[in-house]
């Protein structure tokens, strides 16, 4: 007992409290390893030019006596070529220097080391893809500025104070499915969403992007964020692929369990129905990063990809004009060096298409409405079409399969009311159309996120979204007192969700028919906590690479649920951070032994508790 108990102690000192036993000799190593990834600031190791590019502002020069004129770019927007030196000559310049050109219409993008910024002054738009911000849910709408003079000073030191508060952490570790720690594995933090930043403010690009590296015990720490949720995943190496999570801020167990690739060929043939090759066929793997092909004339394709183990099927998306989209499964168990998976793929010819076509129109005064998105699905064969209306309002959808009943769709949102028609008939001599959109009506919903206990929950963001199509969402906030304000919500049942870890869910919401009415979200978050160990019959420690919590509650029609995912390391430890009150479900299922559940409710069972597996049958 005394053994276990000082084993188990052990274990959380190193879990949790690992950074406060940093040698003298691990901070100076530490500091040496901080210094290598500042001096790689804005290099091929931090950003990906195919990621987020960074529009350079003429009235700005990146280095002394180089203007941006003179900076030669190759590539496209999502290309770029990258050396030592001052743009436009690789002899000038200060020497180290990182820069990146590319051309993306009239706007040279640069990409500037920090060593640049005190060569001289950088200002930057962050922009996607080449593309500024939407502002839609995965791209937040912000501005980028990055400035520094020749005063050595950093951009946050120039500033009288800080527009908003930077004191938030996220921490955790980076282990393999078998629970060993991953020493040396970079770890980026992108930002989601920031809380206290509204759209079209000024940003620096530290507070959107942050890179740390796992220690030697697998921990990797970002330090001094602002508040938001951000996306952590790891760089993908020789050895293991690329897994991402999404995190709020203040959490210090946003564990990433790594899994390790494989090199895995597919090749195969597109033909018609009649067995007629097909050129031009768009091949696209559905595995995270991967690059898909297009038919040749022939109509073959071969991909070269590298996918996690264990994987047993891939999903490969085929599309091609003309044609009906098709998903195929490929077995992706392991084929011998040299060889490729076969796969032969048909696609359905539409036999009959047309053009939809038409003109969006204000109901009130007929004016044209303008850059709104007219779309048509068919839940029948999963088929979807859109188009955006121009200067005169007119849209054009061609190609649009034939005899087949859609939903018409234009969502609300620029003072305009969602457009619904929910059975549009199709046939071969096409439709023009002219849709009249009504002003959008003034609704309000007002109401307050707590917990379980009555608490309320503070600064939480949540996506709210209709329960019935169109299916627009939009992000709530909720105040120091966990009230919030939801502008003209959609007018259907209503379901809110995170974006993050834990994964809350809260369907059943009806707008009131009063605005004084308000409703009540109750939310799976608070400040317990559980500490799980798994181990086998005889008390050895099992590494499990998916542990679940569930959390469930209901009332006046109303219901929430959470959802957590941890990993049982080496140890067989681990723990559920920031949890509301109430009972939770925890559920173990590791490879080789009974799938394992409990119920526990830290307040009145402790917060400490043992999972013992039994092998599962031989054969199960």
């Amino acid at each position: 007992m005394l053994q276990s108990s000082l084993t188990r102690l052990v274990h959380w000192a190193l879990r949790y409290k690992a950074v406060a036993a940093i040698s003298a000799a691990g901070i100076i190593a530490a500091g040496f390893l901080i210094v290598s990834i500042a001096s790689h600031f804005g290099s091929d190791s931090f950003f990906n030019p195919a990621t987020w590019d960074f529009a350079a502002n003429r009235s700005h020069t990146p280095y002394k006596d180089v203007s941006p004129d003179d900076v030669s770019a190759s590539g496209a927007a999502q290309s770029s070529s990258r050396r030592s030196g001052a743009p436009g000559d690789s002899q000038a310049g200060a020497p180290g220097h990182s820069m990146s050109t590319a051309t993306a219409g009239e706007v040279d993008t640069y990409i500037a080391s920090d060593a640049a910024w005190r060569e001289g002054t950088f200002a930057a738009t962050f922009e996607r893809g080449g593309k500024p911000w939407d502002g839609d849910s995965a791209s937040p709408d912000y501005q980028v500025q990055a400035t520094r003079g020749d005063d050595e000073t950093s951009p946050d030191e120039n500033q009288a104070e800080e527009p908003y508060p930077r004191n938030a952490m996220i921490a955790g570790r980076v282990i393999s499915d078998s629970g060993t720690a991953l020493v040396g594995i970079g770890v980026t933090a992108t930002a989601i969403h920031l809380f206290d930043v509204p759209p079209g403010m000024t940003v620096p690009v530290g507070d959107l992007q942050r890179r740390a590296v796992s220690d030697t015990a697998g921990y990797y720490r970002f330090d001094n964020l602002a508040a938001g949720e951000y996306r952590i995943n790891n760089v993908p190496t020789e050895t293991y692929g690329m897994t991402q999570i999404s995190v709020r801020s203040g959490v210090d167990f946003a564990d990433l369990v790594l899994k390790g690739q494989r090199d895995f060929s597919v090749a195969g043939v597109v033909t018609d129905t009649k067995g007629q090759p097909l050129s031009g066929a768009l091949v696209q793997p559905q595995a995270l990063g991967a690059s898909g092909a297009y038919t040749d004339s022939a109509g073959r394709f071969e991909l070269q990809l590298r996918i996690q183990d264990p994987a047993q099927a891939l999903g490969i998306r085929t599309e091609l004009y003309g044609y009906r989209e098709k998903m195929t499964l490929v077995n992706a168990t392991p084929v011998s060096a040299g060889q490729s998976a076969p796969v032969m793929i048909q696609l359905d010819a539409l036999e009959k298409h047309a053009v939809v076509s038409g003109i969006l129109r204000s109901s009130a005064d007929s004016t044209p409405v303008i850059g709104k998105t007219v779309q048509l699905y068919s839940a029948e064969n999963r088929q979807r079409y859109h188009a955006t209306s121009n200067g005169d309002g007119r849209f054009q959808m061609i190609a649009v399969e034939a005899d087949v009943q859609y939903e018409l769709l234009v969502a609300g949102g620029g003072g305009y009311a969602t457009y619904l028609q929910p059975h549009v008939a199709v046939d071969e001599n096409g439709l023009d159309l002219e849709l009249l959109l009504d002003a959008d009506e003034k609704r309000l919903l007002q109401g307050r996120m707590v917990n379980l206990n009555g608490t309320p929950i503070p600064h939480f963001s949540l996506v709210a979204r209709a329960a019935n199509p169109p299916y627009q969402s939009m992000r709530v906030t909720s105040d120091a007192a966990g009230n919030f304000v939801l502008r003209n919500p959609p007018q259907s049942p209503l379901v809110f969700e995170s974006q993050s870890m834990p994964h809350l869910h809260i369907s059943g919401v009806q707008v009131p028919a009063l605005p004084e009415q308000t409703v009540s979200l109750t939310l799976d978050i608070g400040r317990d906590e559980i500490y799980g160990f798994v181990v086998d019959a005889n008390g050895a420690p099992v590494a499990v690479p998916n542990v679940v919590a569930s959390w469930r509650y209901a009332q006046n029609g109303i219901s929430s649920s959470s959802t957590r995912r941890a990993m049982a390391d080496a140890q067989g430890g681990f723990s559920f951070r920031q949890l509301g009150p109430g009972v939770h479900t925890i559920f173990v299922d590791a490879a080789g032994y009974k799938p394992a559940r409990i119920e526990h409710d830290a307040a009145s069972d402790g917060y400490e508790f043992t999972i013992r597996l039994e092998v599962a049958p031989t054969g199960s």
